[in-house]
């Protein structure tokens, strides 16, 4: 009789104790975005109108989990007259708003539409004046590859 108590309680003791262990939450939308875009990415292209530009170096840009930003190569954004409104920056802070998931704000304001985002692609629009500083805006369309 003894022995059953004791197994009885053992029981219950397991029971209570596994089902008190927390699981984890489930990311939310905002984390799972903020994690894709999280890395490093290399420019393949960028498309303002309906012209194609090249670069003379590569431009990579790198987004860590923390909020900042980087681009590697940012002069080749400048030369190639993609950046008269100052809406990239060689390095900064970014994040994405809850309310609006393809929206990246970047530093002092600025900020990037996500036109793709997935494992392999990362492409965004943003507006400037193109070619020159006093032309009237135009969309600016960057398409990336993630970087291995």
């Amino acid at each position: 009789m003894k022995n059953l108590k004791i197994q009885i309680l053992i029981i219950i003791g397991l029971v209570i104790g596994l089902s008190s262990c927390k699981k984890d939450d489930p990311k939310s939308d905002l984390d799972k975005r903020k994690e894709a875009v999280s890395t490093s990415w290399e420019v393949q292209s960028a498309t303002p109108g309906t012209e194609n530009v090249d670069f003379e170096s590569p431009v990579t840009i790198n987004f860590s989990l923390d909020g900042n930003y980087n681009i590697e190569n940012f002069e080749s954004l400048d030369a190639a007259n993609l950046n008269h409104d100052g809406v990239l920056s060689s390095s900064g802070t970014w994040e994405i708003s809850e309310n609006n998931l393809d929206l990246v704000t970047l530093e002092d304001g600025n900020s990037v539409t996500i036109t793709q985002l997935n494992e392999t692609n990362f492409n965004f629009n943003y507006s400037s004046a193109y070619p020159k500083a006093t032309d009237d805006a135009q969309t600016i369309s960057i398409s990336t590859t993630k970087v291995n």
